[in-house]
């Protein structure tokens, strides 16, 4: 970027201005723009003091407060169609652009339709609309119509890991207690406790090293032998 050429006073001015000044002050003082001004200051490595910074925030926050003030309703105020009706003209010029009652945007979906949601933990789940504003979970509403109710106690437990496969077979009600000890014996889990936080490792165990899953596997069924004869939990 081309710089503009200054006399050694001027740039001597605007080392010895810059810190506690603005640019637009001293381009006035030099005869300058205020763009020659920031190129020098930051050619030179100039800085503002945390004094004249803070100064400016304070000034500028005023400023913002005044400003704001001007633009709001005071504390009270009564607007002037408080309590007034519109006359029959003026509805009628108002009826062409209101809503008509129950009416619904354009990309309002309908019953039965199906949207993918992440829960906390990053798994998906497909979720189907029963009415507006009703939302359920489409492998529960699949499941009941099979078998009927959940049992009361259990939760339902995806089989393949897959949690977007809703067929109701896919699906096993079991206790919380079992679920947790599936999940931690999950490829899933198990891919994970090998690759940390490395998600690329991950999937990449997953996809193609189901022989290191298998050894997580054993690994871990082989610690909780030990630690049964051990006594240790």
């Amino acid at each position: 970027m081309k710089r503009i050429t200054l006399a050694p006073k001027d740039v001597n001015r605007i080392k010895e201005l810059y810190p506690e000044h603005s640019a637009k002050e001293i381009a006035e003082v030099i005869g300058c723009s205020v763009y020659t001004v920031y190129n020098w200051a930051y050619a030179l490595g100039l800085k503002k003091t945390p004094e004249y910074l803070e100064r400016m925030t304070k000034e500028l926050s005023e400023q913002l407060a005044v400003s704001g003030t001007r633009h709001r309703y005071p504390k009270g105020h009564t607007p002037a169609n408080k309590g007034k009706k519109m006359t029959k003209e003026q509805y009628q010029r108002a009826a062409k652009t209101m809503f008509n009652k129950g009416h619904l945007p354009a990309n309002t979906l309908y019953d039965g339709a199906e949207t993918v949601r992440t829960d906390k933990r990053g798994k998906p789940f497909t979720f189907i609309r029963l009415s507006i504003g009703k939302w359920a979970y489409k492998h529960i509403q699949l499941w009941e119509r099979k078998y009927g109710k959940i049992p009361t106690g259990k939760i339902l437990y995806c089989k393949d890991g897959n949690t977007l496969n809703c067929d109701p077979d896919n699906w096993e009600p079991v206790t919380r207690a079992e679920s947790m000890a599936r999940c931690r014996q999950s490829d899933e889990t198990l891919a994970m406790q090998i690759a940390g936080r490395d998600r690329e490792i991950k999937q990449l165990i997953l996809n193609d090293h189901p022989e290191l899953i298998e050894l997580k596997r054993m690994s871990n069924q082989l610690k909780q032998n030990i630690n049964e004869c051990t006594g240790e939990t």
